[in-house]
């Protein structure tokens, strides 16, 4: 429990504990979080960042965990809370989908 406590919960429980936030995922994890969350399909996001739609599953997957999510519909939100997401685009632009 305290080397629990040391490195912080990230999973979907409820210890009171906040999960990791959007800067604690890697760089291509918030990459392929940042397009899901405006609607890319996973074979989409694989295209665009020239990634193995395994690759993309599986990044997604360690994404809803560190975020503590159920899936993609709370990306936004989760982005939003953390203030990643600005009108402008902090980000940066979004690209365009690659058409399948």
């Amino acid at each position: 429990m305290i080397e629990e406590e040391a490195v912080g919960c990230t999973c979907r429980c409820t210890c009171g504990r906040s999960p990791a936030g959007f800067a604690d995922l890697t760089a291509a994890q918030r990459r392929v979080a940042m397009l899901a969350a405006f609607g890319y399909t996973n074979r989409q996001i694989g295209s665009t960042l020239f990634l193995a739609t395994s690759t993309v599953e599986q990044h997604l997957t360690n994404v809803y965990r560190r975020l503590g999510i159920k899936g993609r519909a709370e990306i936004l939100g989760t982005i939003r809370q953390f203030n990643q997401v600005t009108p402008i685009g902090r980000l940066g632009a979004v690209p365009q989908p690659a058409v399948a």
